[in-house]
């Protein structure tokens, strides 16, 4: 670079600073929406995954991932992440019809990718696509352990007790919430 180039450069920073401009901000705005112009959900599905879901939600880590490699990779994953619009996803939802709690949770899914989009700057403010799709009703489910898992369960917590991982007032709770279905909040409750 010249030096004359040099100068009308900086001339033009210093003029961009005083008009209230942050010529950084610009160009790391314009070097994410070149980058979210050539990325694809299934890429940045990837990116949220690891980035994002693997620090934060462990416990919905493996679920959040079998969702995207089944479900959100093949309907939606080879469109841009800016173009991917509401009847993109509304479609994927009653593409899913017959399994109602499913399909809703997939939009969920849908939705916090765009949220972390939106956070990271890829994705314009309140641009997320799932908003204000309207969810499938989900009937009630009740399950009841089996004889076998309940001593499983048993005996998983009498391992842990001996190993001192949990002390004998945890085993004790979670023994008689595994015997009588009550919730921890209702067990506290109680005390």
């Amino acid at each position: 670079m010249t030096v004359a180039k040099a100068r009308t450069l900086a001339r033009g920073a210093v003029a961009d600073l005083r008009a209230g401009r942050d010529p950084k901000a610009e160009r790391e705005a314009r070097a994410k929406a070149i980058e979210a112009g050539q990325t694809t959900v299934a890429q940045f599905a990837d990116r949220w995954l690891e980035e994002h879901v693997t620090t934060k939600l462990n416990r919905t880590a493996a679920d959040y991932r079998s969702l995207v490699e089944k479900k959100i990779a093949p309907a939606i994953g080879h469109l841009l992440l800016t173009q991917v619009a509401k009847p993109d996803v509304i479609a994927l939802h009653e593409s899913m019809a017959l399994t109602p709690r499913r399909a809703n949770y997939v939009v969920r899914t849908i939705g916090a990718l765009m949220s972390y989009a939106e956070e990271t700057g890829l994705r314009p403010q309140n641009s997320n696509p799932c908003r204000r799709i309207r969810m499938y009703r989900e009937r009630a489910r009740e399950r009841f352990m089996t004889e076998a898992e309940i001593g499983r369960a048993a005996d998983a917590i009498t391992a842990r007790e001996q190993e001192r991982k949990i002390g004998r007032h945890a085993a004790a709770a979670l023994r008689l919430a595994l015997l009588t279905g009550a919730r921890s909040g209702e067990l506290t409750a109680i005390l």
